[in-house]
């Protein structure tokens, strides 16, 4: 199983909800960081149809939202 990587600006609350999740379930994961600009470009479009953040991609696998992300960390992760 690969490390899980979210997409995501640092300073955003929404980001570090995600990646609080992780933290407390002691799931080593990877910080993508982006710029807020980067959000539109479309690159991070093809990730997240809306330009937000943050995505998570773990094993070929993409989910974009912070409540999903942190229910697929519960359920999916070990």
């Amino acid at each position: 199983m690969s490390r899980p990587v979210i997409h995501g600006v640092d300073a955003s609350p929404y980001t570090m909800s995600a990646r609080l999740g992780f933290e407390e379930k002691g799931v080593d994961h990877e910080l993508a960081a982006m710029r807020v600009g980067d959000t539109k470009q479309p690159a991070h479009l093809a990730r997240h149809p809306f330009g937000r953040v943050p995505v998570l991609e773990h094993d070929g696998f993409t989910l974009y939202e912070t409540q999903a992300i942190l229910r697929y960390r519960i359920s999916a992760m070990p």
